[in-house]
């Protein structure tokens, strides 16, 4: 039988390790410093059958929003459903606190996902400004800089991203 646990916990150094190292592999994600990783929150971690399988990171924009940011399943652990589940508990955490949640993707599971819990697909100048501003200070790291440029190199026609928002 199929076992997943989802966990809201820290990540330990391996685990911050691999998800570097998995995040850089995929376009779809441009990703967090380990020293970032080491600072979130709020991280839900998914294990199946005692594995670690993947995380959602929700990240405080102010105090009316809060970013679903990182939705990742270690390509071993995929199409198991972890990737919902990580989802609807970032989500659900979210609306819970009485915040609403923005999330971005190109990933086209998410973007489905996003659709299914009837997020709002927004353009990028139409997000409200905090967000806007949230999002200028995330791709101003040189660390994502360089990593937008090194995926880039690796696909040229890589999927918009789609901005959602739940209020």
């Amino acid at each position: 039988m199929e076992k997943i646990n989802i966990v809201r916990a820290t990540l330990n150094e391996n685990q911050i390790d691999l998800l570097v190292s998995e995040i850089q592999k995929t376009v779809n994600i441009t990703g967090y410093t380990k020293k970032e990783w080491a600072h979130f929150n709020t991280i839900f971690i998914a294990y199946y059958e005692q594995n670690f399988a993947g995380v959602c990171v929700n990240i405080s924009i102010n105090n009316q929003w809060e970013e679903l940011a990182v939705l990742f399943v270690l390509p071993q652990f995929q199409g198991k459903g972890i990737g919902t589940l990580l989802f609807e508990t970032g989500l659900h955490a979210i609306l819970s606190e009485g915040k609403k949640a923005y999330t971005t993707s190109r990933n086209e599971l998410v973007i489905t996902m996003m659709k299914q819990q009837k997020f709002q697909f927004v353009p990028l100048k139409k997000l409200p400004l905090s967000i806007q501003f949230f999002n200028l200070r995330f791709v101003l790291s040189s660390y994502r800089i360089q990593e937008f440029f090194r995926k880039k190199m690796y696909s040229s026609k890589l999927p918009e991203f789609m901005f959602g928002v739940k209020e």
